[in-house]
C-alpha cells in the first residue's frame, strides 16, 4: 500500500508544491527545490512502514538487545551520511539521507529477523 502511495506523491511531488506554497514570496526556483528534498525524503516511506513492523516482531521475539545495536548503527550511518550528503547537495542530502538510513535500518531488522527466525527454527527441529 505504501509503494503505490509513495509512488504516486513522487509523481506529483512538485505540483503539490507549487500550488501549496508558490505564492508571493515562494519562487519557481523555491518550488524546485523544495519539491526536490521532498521527493528524496518520500523515499523513507516504504522502508520504515515495514522496518516498524520488523522492530514489533523482533520485540515480540524477545530480542530487543538487536534493536539496540540497529539503533547504534542508525545513528552513526545518520551522522556520516547527513554531513557527507550535506556537503554534497546541500539540504537534498540530508533528505536522502534519512531515507538510505531507513533502507539500511530495513536491511538490518530484516537481516536480524531471518536470524532469529533460523535459530528458533534449528532449536525445535533439534529439540
Amino acid at each position: 500500500m505504501t509503494v503505490p502511495l509513495t509512488l504516486g506523491l513522487l509523481y506529483f511531488s512538485e505540483p503539490l508544491v507549487r500550488v501549496l506554497f508558490e505564492r508571493g514570496a515562494f519562487t519557481a526556483a523555491d518550488t524546485h527545490l523544495v519539491a526536490k528534498v521532498q521527493t528524496l525524503f518520500l523515499l523513507h516511506i516504504p522502508f520504515y512502514t515495514l522496518s516498524i513492523l520488523l522492530v514489533r516482531l523482533i520485540s515480540s521475539l524477545q530480542a530487543n538487545h538487536l534493536l539496540m545495536w540497529g539503533a547504534v548503527i542508525s545513528l552513526v550511518i545518520n551522522i556520516v551520511l547527513n554531513y557527507v550528503l550535506g556537503l554534497w547537495l546541500g539540504v537534498a542530502g540530508i533528505a536522502l539521507s534519512t531515507s538510505v538510513v531507513y533502507l539500511v535500518s530495513f536491511c538490518y531488522l530484516f537481516c536480524v529477523t531471518m536470524l532469529i527466525m533460523s535459530r528458533r527454527r534449528t532449536t525445535y527441529e533439534q529439540g
